[in-house]
């Protein structure tokens, strides 16, 4: 389908891009054939600027463009079935994306089905089951082979008729729920007026909604749940309830967040409702039941020890961990007056918060006391990343959030027994704002300023902004300040990936009203950390932080969803990238985002690289603070009482997990200090078309420039800059630069040639553009295809020879600033086509169609070539 939108000039960017779709088909290119030149691809001759005999041959092969033949200022427009573009036409914020498929559905289908057999017995009626749930092939066809994203935000608590009649306990929902098979275009679909979750007046949050914020998805294979996490506000409790009072008489901005908490819900089905989760709503799922519909239990343990422990259904026993066969008794939890436990054994109720910290956690209460009621902390908690990692457990990653005891947004990580059991002693600080990184030895910790509130006689507080000067071990001992123009007090919206046992820690700092609230990164060897960051490589999706921009700009708080083999990001962005507030200061709002994200290992730097540079950077601070006597970051220049590292003690901490010895695990085989490890980078943010995830495109399209059997040839280039035409990379930031085909000094020109040892039928050939102004195209001289079959709409008695080309391809000109000398990153030269069979391709590039010829001697580079294609 055809999709049309406008490039907006700098001048009315503030607007929201207007997209309108228009119905049929995209065109199909004029067939007016050119007759055949006598030229072949195959010939070259030396020099000459690129204008050389082999610029043509075969017939003139007709195309389309994508945005390349118009100005800034004209409607574009392009083929949605093939390709994307971020034109913000999805309002949301902090989206948490997922990949649900075909298996996916049909085992949640059929452990819904085998829990309503366990539980009802004989009593289970087929007929009446498909009548609540639906038939396995309704749901095919309904949830499979789709993403869904979520995103922050809640309904009024004037739910719609048709939602109050369906659920009569509703009193608002929470995060709009969208799902899409492209990742761009998206549809509402959650159950509660649009929204996943289900809010009832007898939980422990509030009956009217309020930082309702980031959700993020996951499923539990063993139960066939889908699982979302997200924050939002708990009612004002007391000393009889789990949740806190809200704090007064202290400033709006800290207090309002003093009563944000985590959350986890759950549903069968991708869509809703998702509710709250309670041991009761879990267990279910998991446990076995008897004839009349108790909960089959055995007793374990003699006398006051004694305790009935239910167990797991028998079909779950090949999806948990241990050598289990039919029949075996598996104990699952504590079944205690009627009730499940979790594995704590603490009740989690609809008033229960299954991840309160600031209740059941000693440290944290010691740590972060709450300054209104005695025995709590204060310890709000947003942006939860739940992460599933390759041995089967479960990690709850998370950002801390400033408060009324506390300034900044801090990065923790706590390990899960099962969805709704934390395993609190693995409570560890991973990260915190515009430090380098968070070592932990369980005794040791640095000093912080926390925010006091004293009493008055009279009832009211005397506040202190940096009261009091503590030290916790909880907290942990920081690395070497970056300083606070690196990343000011937030991190937060934090996503782990874990790929061949590293663990890759993506966050967004500044805060989301910045316009480089961005994708950082940072890594480690384990889930518990030492997490390096790693500022140079950051962000690793991004505003270009040396050139800035203004096409791209907020893009930040993501999640990745793997697309296939592909991974993408899903993030957020501002809809006007230069200034995304109103007259008034307001927010204009986010919108969604996507673009691709891979793997890179050039620098051949090994783990133990990245830790030797962490080490003499701390010690170098380490040196120079003893020197001066106080910390460089404290204002106020009070004796330096931190702990003391040495090189041996960071070390240690390397080895052992960040104190956790993977938690009973023997952490010595995981060290792998000597071996590379690959870092992750975005193609993006763009704002130029691309194409469609690999999963998302029709007739089992691809690239076919990451087959086996392609080869390349650089006949005039730099030959050790070949590599980089298919790596992967787009070129974005400052550091990647380098990794681009450069074209030969005297010859002026690139000319590549990629053969096939088996014929690709193609449809369209992408050519990205340099992320340099100074070595930037305007157009692509030529590209001709060698044909290894005459294309089916090709007519029948025109003049043929086995060739066709492409001349003057032009580049999209949205693609660079002129008044400003810089790139807009991700925008190239794009032909678009009838298929066409091909075993050569060849491209010709000129130096003397650079953007600028005054500008990088005659120099030019190209980023990356993409073609979209199949085996013939």
């Amino acid at each position: 389908m055809k999709k049309i939108l406008r490039i907006l000039t700098s001048s009315v960017i503030a607007l929201v891009l207007a997209v309108c779709a228009l119905s049929g088909c995209a065109q199909t290119p004029s067939m007016t054939i050119k007759a055949p030149s006598s030229s072949s691809s195959s010939q070259s001759v030396e020099g000459g600027g690129g204008d050389v005999v082999g610029l043509q041959a075969g017939f003139e092969l007709p195309h389309g463009s994508g945005f390349v033949d118009n100005d800034e200022t004209q409607v574009h427009i392009y083929d949605s079935d093939y390709y994307y573009f971020n034109e913000q036409r999805s309002s949301g914020a902090d989206p948490g994306a997922w990949y649900v498929s075909e298996a996916d559905v049909i085992d949640s289908y059929t452990k819904l089905k085998a829990r309503e057999e366990e539980k009802q017995g004989s009593r289970f009626n087929e007929s009446a089951f498909i009548s609540e749930y639906g038939d396995l092939q309704e749901w095919k066809e309904k949830y499979a082979d789709r993403f869904y994203v979520v995103t922050t935000g809640n309904t009024s608590t004037n739910l719609t008729i048709e939602t109050k009649q369906k659920y009569p306990t509703a009193i608002y929902g929470l995060y709009m729920l969208r799902t899409s098979k492209d990742l761009n275009d998206w549809k509402e679909v959650g159950e509660i007026d649009g929204h996943a979750i289900i809010a009832e007046q007898d939980g422990w949050y509030k009956t009217t909604p309020f930082n309702c914020w980031a959700p993020e998805f996951n499923r539990d294979p063993i139960s066939g749940l889908y699982i979302i996490c997200a924050s939002t506000d708990s009612k004002s409790g007391d000393e009889t309830t789990e949740y806190n009072p809200a704090t007064t008489a202290f400033g709006y901005y800290q207090q309002i967040y003093d009563v944000t908490n985590l959350l986890i819900a759950v549903s069968p089905n991708p869509i809703g409702p998702y509710r709250f989760i309670t041991a009761e709503e879990y267990y279910q799922n998991l446990a076995q039941y008897n004839e009349d519909g108790s909960v089959k239990t055995v007793t374990v343990g003699e006398g006051d020890n004694a305790k009935e422990m239910a167990i797991y259904r028998d079909d779950l026993l090949d999806d948990i961990k241990g050598d289990y066969k039919s029949g075996d008794i598996v104990h699952l939890t504590e079944y205690k007056n009627g009730e499940f436990l979790n594995l704590n054994g603490d009740p989690v109720r609809k008033t229960s918060m299954p991840l309160n910290f600031g209740y059941y956690h000693e440290k944290i209460k010691e740590a972060y006391p709450h300054w209104q009621l005695k025995d709590r902390g204060i310890w709000p908690c947003i942006d939860i990343n739940p992460v599933v990692d390759s041995k089967g457990d479960i990690y709850m990653y998370f950002s801390q959030h400033t408060s009324s005891v506390i300034k900044g947004n801090f990065l923790w990580v706590v390990h899960m027994k099962d969805w709704i059991t934390p395993d609190w002693d693995t409570l560890t600080h991973i990260a915190s704002p515009s430090y380098s990184i968070i070592y932990n030895d369980g005794e040791s910790a640095d000093m912080q300023y926390y925010i006091t509130h004293t009493k008055q006689a009279d009832g009211t507080y005397v506040t202190d902004t940096m009261g009091a000067r503590k030290a916790f071990a909880i907290n942990g001992v920081q690395g070497y300040y970056m300083g606070a123009e690196s990343e000011s007090t937030v991190n937060e919206g934090t996503f782990v990936v874990e790929k061949d046992g590293w663990y890759y820690l993506t966050y967004s700092p500044f805060g989301f009203g910045s316009r480089n609230y961005s994708l950082y990164l940072a890594i480690a060897n384990n889930p518990y950390g030492p997490f390096i960051k790693l500022p140079e490589y950051s962000p690793c999706l991004g505003l270009d932080k040396i050139e800035g921009g203004d096409y791209m700009a907020g893009s930040g708080h993501h999640s990745f969803v793997w697309a296939g083999d592909e991974l993408y990001a899903v993030y957020h962005c501002f809809y006007n990238p230069v200034r995304n507030t109103d007259l008034q200061g307001n927010l204009l709002g986010r919108a969604l985002g996507i673009d691709k994200v891979n793997w890179y290992n050039y620098d051949n730097k090994t783990f133990g690289d990245f830790i030797d540079e962490q080490i003499a950077k701390d010690i170098e601070e380490e040196n120079i603070e003893d020197e001066l006597g106080y910390k460089m970051v404290d204002d106020k220049k009070e004796n330096n009482d931190d702990f003391k590292v040495t090189e041996e003690w960071i070390r240690a901490r390397f080895a052992d997990c960040n104190n956790s010895d993977y938690h009973g695990k023997d952490a010595s085989e995981i060290y792998r200090e000597n071996e590379v490890i690959p870092l992750p980078y975005g193609n993006g943010p763009t704002h130029s078309i691309q194409p469609l995830p690999e999963v998302a495109l029709p007739d089992g399209l691809g690239n076919v420039m990451d087959d086996e059997d392609v080869h390349l040839e650089l006949i005039y280039g730099k030959q050790d800059t070949l590599k980089y035409a298919n790596d992967g990379l787009i070129t974005y930031q400052q550091w990647s630069k380098e990794y681009e085909v450069e074209c030969d000094d005297s010859a002026k020109q690139i000319k590549l040639k990629i053969s096939f040892d088996n014929p690709k039928t193609i449809r369209n050939i992408m050519i990205y553009n340099s992320r340099e102004y100074e070595y930037g195209f305007t157009q692509v001289k030529s590209i001709v295809f060698k044909l290894a079959s005459k294309p089916t709409w090709y007519p029948e008695n025109a003049p043929y020879n086995d060739y066709c080309y492409i001349e003057n391809l032009k580049a999209d000109p949205y693609g660079w600033d002129e008044n400003n000398f810089i790139m807009r990153k991700g925008g190239g030269a794009i032909a678009d086509f009838n298929y066409i069979t091909v075993s050569e391709i060849v491209i010709t590039i000129s130096s003397d169609d650079k953007i600028d010829l005054l500008m990088g001697r005659n120099i030019v580079k190209l980023s990356e070539i993409y073609i979209m294609g199949k085996n013939a």
